[in-house]
This record gives structure tokens, sequence and C-alpha cells, in this order.
């Protein structure tokens, strides 16, 4: 693996502040992500909401064709993720049910199952979990040929991995 390859993070926030400030102006705040204060936009008169920015966690959104690969200052390091995730299962933990799309997180969890098996293909590596991600993504999509033709295509060696045939039993 060449180290130039990859993108080291530097946000130190759950969200950029770009994309606070963004969002923030274009009134795309969740509501446990602002403040209850509202304030008037001036040269447009309406009310927006006022981000709380140690509630605000980055917007997943898909890369458009053409477009950049993110820079480091928009990518957080491991510590910064794993203090979001934390965040996150204290936060919802706690959280009115009525807040949770699961049609949305069942398309969130598939786009980044997705993305990670496309980067264990991309980045050449032995990965001690990729067999349990493999299976998941297979059970996941049970019934779907794309996901079957996934699992064949998959190199003798993993097609054949004892998780990945167990997970299937079960």
């Amino acid at each position: 693996m060449e180290c130039e390859k990859f993108i080291i993070g530097t946000c130190q926030t759950m969200c950029p502040l770009d994309e606070i400030k963004m969002r923030e102006k274009e009134g795309r705040l969740h509501q446990l992500e602002s403040a209850h204060e509202r304030r008037t936009e001036k040269y447009r008169n309406r009310k927006l909401q006022t981000a709380e920015v140690g509630k605000m966690i980055k917007e997943y959104s898909r890369p458009a064709a053409g477009c950049h690969v993110p820079g480091p200052e928009s990518l957080r390091p491991a510590p910064v993720l794993l203090k979001t995730v934390q965040y996150i299962f204290n936060k919802l933990g706690t959280a009115n049910i009525s807040t949770f799309n699961p049609v949305i997180n069942s398309q969130h969890a598939q786009e980044c199952l997705k993305r990670l098996l496309v980067l264990y293909d991309e980045v050449q590596g032995t990965y001690k979990c990729r067999e349990e991600f493999e299976s998941i993504y297979l059970l996941y999509n049970l019934g779907d040929v794309n996901a079957l033709r996934h699992c064949l295509d998959l190199n003798r060696e993993l097609r054949k991995a004892r998780r990945i045939i167990q997970n299937r039993l079960l």
C-alpha cells in the first residue's frame, strides 16, 4: 500500500465548520442539531435556526459525478469519528423514536456497506473483518441477483471462507 493514496483527516469537530455555516444558511439543520432560537436572515427576511456547533454531525452526502475528493479539512480522524459515534449513540438513546427514519437508515447502511466492499477491492490487502462484512452484505440482500453475483465474483479463497459459509447456513 502506498501512503500517498490515503488522505489523513484533520477536522477536529463532528461537523466541519464550512458545512455548519452552509447548512445553517440553507436551513438544513436537524432538530437535534439546532439551538432553540431562530434568527432572521437579512436579505431574504426568513427565520432560520441557529446551529448548536457541539451537536452538529457531518451530513452524509453522495459524491456527485465529476466532484473532487473531499479534502483533509472535511474528514475526521479516527478519534473524532469515535467521539462522534459515541455521541450519536448517547444522543439517540434518549431521542424520540419519531426522529428515526428506517428507510433512510437502511439506504445509508447499504451505501456504506457497498462502499466498504468496493474499498476492499480497490485497496489490496488482508482485512480481518472482510468475511463478516461480505456475509452481512449477502444476508442484507437475500434474493438480490446482484448480491449473489457479487458473492460469486469473490476470489475462491474468500468465497469459501468458513465464516461466510457458516453465516449462509444461519
